[in-house]
């Protein structure tokens, strides 16, 4: 069939081709032009082809009026359903127009009179429908099995504020089976219906965890219980409370400023709140309950313009019975800003086989680790992937041994280093938007806390996140949640910036929702980079240093009661270090400078960059995923020796050998 292209400035298609065929382009000789994004358009919609399933229903086997057939059809790719409930006992239900593919057809049970009667089809699913002649399904239902209930009371109010209702379970000694867990309020019941009348069920109720007591249950008329046929057996209820064990947690609090005081909180696994007030050379004897997850934190003082932060070792502890458990809380002002660069751990320079877990692992943390002294890291970046489930660029969030990051995480943790998890970024899916309910999301970022350990976790909200307030609002309300059970997690949001500040419909939004949702204590780490190739008439230090400045206004009109040291304590300052994205925009060494001292004069709360795997020299002109290329002004390349600008971040007085810079090409 002859081709018929369209000619110079007229792109409308002109070439037709029937419906099921398909065309093959050969050229004689390489083409001078490339022939990109080749689409076919239907003139008219492509029939598609259908078949009929006949449902032949028996006669009603309940012999009772108002009983009717309940019965689902589902094409397995989820493309087609229907749930049937008006059909007539003893006659055909046809269903016509049903498009070719492979059903299943499922017969739900019917009860009453204590009875039930369990449907099933012949022929069994899977059924395909693959052509036009009908396919005939019998719908049959076995006989009825007498059944009886048991109701669970629970004649009891609950004994102390945010006690979890109890969970009972139920195990049929007959069968063997284990049924459904029942969970009953306080003062109130549940029915369990349908057991099978004759058999005998067990059932038990877990120990429930109070602040300072446990609550055993105990059923009283009988346990196991035999279920009669048409009857309802009462299985009462009743905790009682047995004061839980504790053990000694001993405290040492250092470098508090004089006659300042700060709140020591412990949180447990249950989510029970223990505070206590503390000093400077305190030394704190505090009992807790034992067999308990406890994470602490400590607010930090406010001394003469100074803010001082609590480092708490450890932060983390299981309690057990008779073994104390000593803590060291020490004070320390934060004179400057920490240093912690954003490192893509995917790429191919730092994601490496590794024999010892047969498994990719982003081992050149390692490398930079020992060959820059570089202890605090912002790992870029986990992203939605297969639904609520995140996933580092295709390497999936796991928690087994050989998970990606797991062995080289824990070995920096292990280290010292300050590990913050960063989630979303410029490209992917936001956890945010795959997870469609709140429940969801913050499983997602339990998950990822509870596999990694990070110290933070870094949201960069980027495009049309920033201005979606539905899934804005699910992230907001699932970062309170985490922050309150894990206090010591720090949290902060990396935004889109201009000199001017952060636009108010994107990235001020953001933070107006984090308002909303009641988040006062967080970072604001601002992208101090490609603002436009327009922006030459001052410094990248210059611009970044505005961008700080009037995203510190806009804190100010958002958070009016914090002070000014605190506000500037909150900003956090990101350029792309070198050559940037907008050409000719360049972050130098000059501007590293300048701008470490502006963070030091504001007590700014952190400097970071994009990116480590760029802290190389090299003499390309072009952007560069493995180097800082070339400055345009000077014509020669931004650093000269590898992690020059980590170091002058860092404040090192180390001195490494200049690299052997390649020329280009």
């Amino acid at each position: 069939m002859p081709l018929t292209f369209p000619q110079p400035k007229d792109w409308t298609p002109n070439t037709k081709l029937p419906a099921g065929k398909s065309i093959k382009i050969i050229f004689s000789a390489s083409p001078k032009t490339t022939i990109q994004n080749l689409k076919f358009y239907p003139l008219s919609p492509i029939p598609g082809k259908k078949g009929e399933i006949i449902l032949n229903l028996p006669n009603n086997p309940t012999e009772q009026t108002g009983i009717a057939p309940d019965i689902e059809v589902s094409e397995n790719d989820g493309t087609y359903h229907v749930r049937i409930k008006d059909a007539a006992w003893g006659k055909p239900y046809p269903l016509k127009s049903i498009p070719y593919g492979t059903y299943t057809v499922t017969v739900h049970p019917l009860e009453t009179s204590g009875k039930v009667w369990t449907g099933s089809t012949i022929p069994p699913s899977p059924i395909t429908v693959n052509d036009s002649k009908p396919v005939t399904i019998e719908i049959q239902y076995a006989q009825p099995v007498e059944t009886g209930n048991i109701r669970i009371q629970l004649n009891q109010e609950i004994p102390e504020a945010n006690l979890a209702a109890p969970t009972v379970h139920m195990k049929d000694l007959t069968t063997g089976q284990t049924l459904p867990d029942v969970s009953v309020n306080w003062n109130s019941s549940s029915t369990v219906s349908a057991l099978a009348a004759g058999h005998q069920f067990l059932l038990t109720a877990d120990q429930l965890a109070g602040q300072w007591h446990l609550y055993n249950g105990i059923f009283s008329n009988g346990n196991p219980i035999t279920v009669k046929a048409n009857s309802t057996h009462l299985a009462s209820l009743t905790f009682t409370a047995v004061p839980a064990v504790t053990t000694e947690v001993n405290a040492s609090i250092n470098n508090i400023p004089s006659k300042k005081t700060a709140t020591l909180t412990a949180i447990d696994n249950f989510n029970y709140h223990y505070s206590r007030e503390i000093t400077n050379g305190d030394m704190l004897l505090w009992k807790l309950p034992v067999n308990r997850q406890y994470q602490l934190s400590a607010t930090p003082v406010e001394d003469q313009g100074k803010i001082f932060a609590a480092h708490i070792d450890p932060a983390q502890f299981l309690t057990k019975e008779n073994v104390p458990q000593p803590i060291k809380i020490s004070y320390f002002s934060q004179t400057s800003a920490s240093f912690s660069p954003y490192v893509d751990v995917t790429l191919g320079s730092i994601a490496k086989w590794d024999n010892t877990t047969e498994s990719m692992q982003p081992l050149g943390l390692l490398d930079i680790e020992k060959n820059a002294g570089i202890k605090a890291f912002h790992l870029a970046f986990i992203t939605a992937d297969n639904g609520c489930k995140g996933t580092w660029a295709g390497y999936p969030v796991s928690s087994a041994a050989n998970g990606f990051g797991v062995p080289v995480f824990k070995k920096l943790k292990d280290d010292g280093a300050s590990l913050t998890v960063a989630l979303g970024g410029l490209n992917g899916q936001y956890l945010a938007q795959a997870c469609t309910t709140l429940p969801q999301l913050q499983a997602a970022y339990e998950n990822i806390i509870q596999i990694y350990q990070p110290d933070a976790l870094d949201f960069d909200v980027e495009n049309d996140m920033q201005t979606n307030n539905t899934q804005l609002d699910r992230m907001m309300q699932a970062i309170k949640a985490i922050q309150n059970k894990y206090p010591s997690l720090k949290i902060s949001f990396t935004l889109p910036v201009m000199p001017s500040s952060l636009i108010p419909s994107m990235g001020l939004n953001v933070l107006k929702r984090a308002k909303e949702n009641g988040l006062t204590q967080y970072g604001v780490n601002i992208m101090a980079m490609d603002y436009g190739p327009s922006f030459t008439e001052k410094s990248m230090s210059q611009y970044a240093i505005d961008a700080a400045t009037n995203t510190f206004q806009q804190l100010k009109e958002l958070y009016p009661d914090q002070s000014d040291e605190t506000l500037w304590h909150r900003i956090e300052v990101t350029p792309m270090i070198g050559l940037n994205d907008t050409l000719p925009l360049n972050f130098s060494l000059q501007d590293a400078q300048t701008l470490k001292q502006f963070a030091k004069e504001k007590n700014l709360g952190m400097l970071s960059f994009w990116s480590l795997t760029r802290d190389h020299p090299c003499n390309v002109t072009y952007v560069s995923n493995t180097c800082s290329s070339q400055n345009p002004a000077i014509g020669q390349p931004n650093q000269t020796v590898d992690y020059e600008y980590s170091l002058l971040f860092m404040g090192s007085n180390s001195k490494l050998n200049p690299a052997k810079i390649k020329p280009v090409p």
